[in-house]
């Protein structure tokens, strides 16, 4: 899959990407009333990293949207 094609897939899903400064992170999610992928571009040195970094926490999100209804059941 392509750098594109994961972009296409967040903007789909309502995700907002951020270029955002962090002290210890590369990417980080903040799901809070939207959900959001903040990601320090001055950190990633390739488009490999980056695609590698967004279809992380792409589906660290999907797996919590996912698993959501059985955390709270619980």
């Amino acid at each position: 899959m392509e750098l594109f094609e994961l972009e296409n897939i967040a903007k789909r899903e309502n995700i907002n990407l951020i270029n955002c400064k962090m002290n210890k992170n590369k990417a980080r999610i903040i799901n809070y009333h939207s959900p959001f992928i903040f990601m320090d571009y001055s950190k990633i040195d390739s488009s490999t990293e980056e695609k590698c970094l967004l279809a992380e926490e792409l589906r660290t999100l999907f797996l919590l949207w996912l698993l959501h209804p059985l955390l709270i059941s619980n």
